[in-house]
């Protein structure tokens, strides 16, 4: 689609990130893709672990299922595992599982 901006140059839209989907698993983009409040990415983490209970999981394929950053989400699973909601079943490479 294309609009005209405010001195008459046309520009292009494009769709929103909702609208998107993603290529590598056919599903849609996560719904937050925005930044997120403080203790949000805890629970998108945590509630993700739990989606797969069975699943040693490093912060690679969490950060990329969640569409967030491998950091910060190796951050949070630090501090999940200090608080005790989760295990780190492996120091090389570094793998998570919820806690039973």
């Amino acid at each position: 689609m294309v609009s005209f901006g405010p001195r008459g140059a046309a520009t292009a839209s494009r769709p929103s990130a909702k609208s998107q989907t993603d290529t590598r698993t056919g599903g849609s983009a996560p719904a937050h893709t925005g930044r997120l409040g403080k203790g949000e990415l805890g629970t998108l983490v945590l509630e993700y672990l739990i989606a797969h209970p069975d699943t040693d999981l490093g912060p690679t394929a969490i950060g990329k299922a969640l569409a967030r950053s491998q950091g910060a989400v190796a951050n949070c699973l630090s501090k999940l595992a200090g608080s005790g909601d989760i295990v780190q079943t492996s120091d090389k490479p570094r793998r998570y599982r919820l806690a039973s």
